[in-house]
């Protein structure tokens, strides 16, 4: 990562709103898996490298993420349909146990209609955080969706 997060329980969270302003796409590096790795390698060639054992999408020169298009100042991703799972669920990160250092456990909770417990955290470095948009008990339910979906849970 280039750089960090700072994850806060989803509950101290009002709203979120894609504002298109690519910070995501330039600050962070994207962890792939190696299902995502190797369908993107295929289908774009050298756009996969390995950091620290983890295979990460290539960065332009600039640091952003080598789909980032900008078209009239706003950030778009030009693999959106087939993006990265981390691309998918940000700013919200999920986790079967809970982040002690980013608050009491009770307030990331989530808990699903068939009863598993999930703890959801939003990264407060989002700018999209508490903006004018969705209700995060919206945001949080379909991101808990696709991310159940994408690992078949």
């Amino acid at each position: 990562m280039r750089g960090g997060h700072k994850y806060i329980p989803w509950r101290l969270v009002r709203s979120w709103k894609c504002i298109r302003c690519g910070r995501c796409c330039i600050v962070y590096s994207v962890p792939l898996t190696i299902k995502e790795a190797i369908n993107l390698t295929r289908k774009y060639g050298n756009v996969v490298i390995e950091r620290s054992g983890k295979q990460i999408l290539r960065s332009k020169p600039n640091s952003e993420c080598i789909f980032l298009l900008w078209r009239g100042g706003e950030a778009f991703c030009k693999i959106y349909f087939e993006r990265p799972l981390v691309c998918k669920l940000y700013p919200l990160y999920i986790r079967l146990v809970p982040l002690l250092e980013a608050g009491p456990p009770q307030l990331a909770e989530y808990i699903c209609a068939d009863g598993l417990v999930l703890y959801v955290y939003v990264d407060a470095l989002c700018p999209g955080v508490n903006r004018q948009g969705f209700p995060i008990e919206f945001i949080v339910s379909k991101t808990v969706d696709i991310w159940r979906g994408e690992l078949g849970l």
